[in-house]
């Protein structure tokens, strides 16, 4: 072997010198060739690259360069790769192998993630070589580059190119489940359907088979064909013994059960992959326990359903969004079996874990329930009084009566009136004639229970005004007797006995005025025309009377400003500051699409004590309404301004 090996050498040694076309030249290439055929790339490449070094003026170098560029990028070393590309194309211009150095260096690219100057390389090549025999796998190539770069039509297209053109070529089942997959990313369920139902009929025992199966499967999901999904599902599960194929297709065949509320065979289903499911996998586990216990509490098997919660509340805590829900769960459920020890336990625990859970202010009142219905008042109360902090810009005037309840079991009635008024204003200003009558039953007993008879009385002739049967008939006979009471100790006589003698002093109405836009004759009459009814009305009214404009500060600046919902502290004065109860104020515009309409936001200013709360109207006006809507939107404001009732 050597033996010949050497006399070749000489041989190929002698022919060069003579300059003859090179026999031992092209005996050098074959063994690197073989080399490369044999997938030994590392000696491949040396051989390539001594045959270069020995033989630097032979005609045959550029098949050494391509060579040994292809063997380097098997290797991954792609910058040697792309320079042996680069000698090649640079030295050798216009060279018959220049196809396939361009498509090797697209490769070597593709191969560096370089995917848009892969894609400019094989653009070009199409440009330039349209007829070579790479154009379908540079098409191919260029659809995964595409693809890469996340153009997902692109790459559609570029596979339906080939697929059109080259119907048998040996790419055909690659572009399928390439475009498959492209009009998946683009959402195209039905037409990636319909690329993947091609590929499992043209190649049937093709080995991406069942992995189709499946994609098919999740795509005919995608759009509700829940029954062709479960078809292929089955059959993939009972043709297929690839273990984890099938434990994807019965966790779709759950999603199918669930999405058709089929509770049994889902139920089923379920506990299949239970047993199917790695036991250390305890996230899946959980996903599973999970739903089964859904599943037994939707067909009202709660015990069953229970005991499945159980296990995700004791023992698989680490998925916080379902340890969660069983907590509530369970919570709820002790509770409606009449548990209460059992409901703390779950509820606090809840508590204690997830405060920023949607379902946190369902299970603290369930929680405040508990204490209450156990006698614990002053845990319950405690509670309360946390969550009505926590709630306290949306929480509700009945939370606070059922607070002051809570205190007066306790005997601190203290806590209990502050509760009340706090409910009562809340009430008043949202103009809830029942939570006010609540508010005042409450306030009367209240002020019995601390001795000012003259409150509590004042408070039943406001209930009494409002709805003299709230109270029951027993109750009426005792408040009626404590205000005769009242009257006696107080001497006051029958005549004097008339509701108004008791009455606050009337309250200052300023009517700010309306804002119009200048030339629009249109508002500036209805301006006048408010502006004249509400000081007229309010001066008749005997709850009210007309405050002049020159007792008010700051309503100017805040007018300005137009925005009464953020006014900075410093704009809180007292109300002898500002010089009136009530402010009213609007603006008047023309409606966008109609020219016989007006807008009027009006506002309702009410100036407590403590701030400023701003009641807003909408009226749509039509101008052939006009003379008479001023009369009947002052006469609505009136009725909402003797509503609320001031703070004390």
């Amino acid at each position: 072997m050597n033996l010949r090996k050497n006399s070749l050498f000489f041989y190929s040694f002698f022919l060069c010198l003579f300059a003859v076309f090179a026999l031992s030249c092209r005996e050098t290439v074959r063994t690197a060739d073989d080399y490369y055929a044999a997938k030994r790339y590392d000696r491949a490449a040396e051989e390539y690259r001594q045959f270069i070094k020995d033989n630097p003026k032979l005609l045959s170098l550029p098949n050494a360069y391509l060579g040994l560029a292809w063997s380097e990028y098997q290797l991954g070393n792609y910058p040697e790769a792309e320079g042996a590309v680069a000698i090649l194309m640079t030295r050798y211009p216009g060279h018959y192998l220049e196809p396939q150095a361009r498509y090797l260096k697209a490769h070597i690219l593709f191969a560096q993630r370089k995917f848009v100057e892969c894609s400019e390389e094989l653009e070009d090549f199409l440009l330039k070589f349209p007829d070579n025999s790479l154009v379908p796998d540079v098409r191919v190539l260029l659809a995964r580059s595409a693809a890469a770069q996340l153009r997902f039509a692109e790459a559609a297209d570029e596979y339906k190119i080939y697929l059109e053109r080259y119907g048998n070529g040996p790419y055909v089942p690659a572009a399928l489940i390439g475009r498959a997959k492209a009009l998946e990313k683009s959402a195209k369920w039905q037409e990636a359907a319909e690329t993947l139902e091609e590929f499992i009929k043209r190649f049937p025992k093709h080995l991406e088979r069942p992995q189709a199966m499946l994609d098919l499967a999740r795509y005919k999901m995608a759009y509700a064909d829940y029954s062709s999904a479960e078809n292929l599902l089955l059959e993939l599960i009972n043709v297929y013994s690839m273990p984890d194929l099938t434990l994807s297709a019965q966790k779709m065949l759950l999603d199918i059960y669930d999405a058709e509320r089929k509770i049994d065979d889902a139920a089923n289903i379920a506990r299949n992959l239970l047993g199917l499911i790695d036991p250390r996998n305890d996230t899946e586990a959980a996903k599973l326990v999970f739903r089964l216990a859904q599943y037994h509490a939707a067909r009202g098997d709660t015990s069953v359903a229970r005991n499945y919660f159980r296990r995700i509340a004791e023992r698989m805590d680490f998925d916080s969004a379902k340890h969660a829900y069983a907590l509530f769960w369970l919570t709820i459920d002790e509770m409606s079996r009449g548990n209460r020890e059992e409901a703390l336990a779950f509820g606090e625990r809840f508590l204690s874990l997830y405060p920023s859970n949607p379902e946190y202010e369902k299970i603290d009142r369930i929680i405040i329930d508990v204490y209450f219905s156990a006698g614990r008042t002053a845990d319950g109360a405690a509670n309360l009084e946390t969550l009505l902090k926590r709630e306290w810009s949306t929480a509700a005037p009945k939370d606070f009566y059922r607070l002051a309840s809570s205190y007066i079991d306790l005997k601190d009635y203290n806590s209990a009136m502050r509760n009340v008024a706090e409910g009562l204003k809340r009430s008043e200003r949202a103009g809830d004639t029942p939570s006010i009558l609540s508010g005042l039953y409450h306030s009367m007993i209240l002020n019995n229970l601390l001795g000012n008879s003259a409150k509590a009385v004042e408070s039943w002739w406001r209930l009494k005004s409002i709805s003299e049967n709230y109270v029951t008939v027993s109750e009426k006979v005792f408040w009626d007797d404590m205000e005769e009471q009242f009257y006696r100790e107080n001497r006051i006589t029958p005549q004097m006995r008339e509701r108004s003698q008791f009455s606050e002093e009337k309250q200052k109405v300023n009517v700010e005025g309306f804002e119009w836009k200048l030339g629009d004759i249109s508002a500036m009459k209805l301006s006048n025309s408010l502006f004249m009814t509400f000081a007229s009305s309010t001066q008749a009214n005997q709850d009210f009377e007309y405050a002049p404009k020159s007792l008010t500060n700051y309503i100017d600046e805040m007018v300005r400003m137009h925005d009464f919902d953020n006014i900075p502290d410093t704009w809180y004065p007292l109300r002898s500051s500002i010089g009136a109860d009530w402010i009213v104020h609007g603006r008047i515009t023309g409606d966008e699409y109609d020219t016989n309409i007006l807008i009027l936001d009006l506002r309702l200013l009410r100036v407590d004590y403590e701030k400023i709360f701003p009641f807003e109207y909408s009226y749509k006006i039509n101008l052939s309404e006009e003379p008479t809507v001023a009369s009947r939107i002052v006469r609505e404001s009136i009725d909402r301004m003797r509503t609320y009732k001031p703070s004390r």
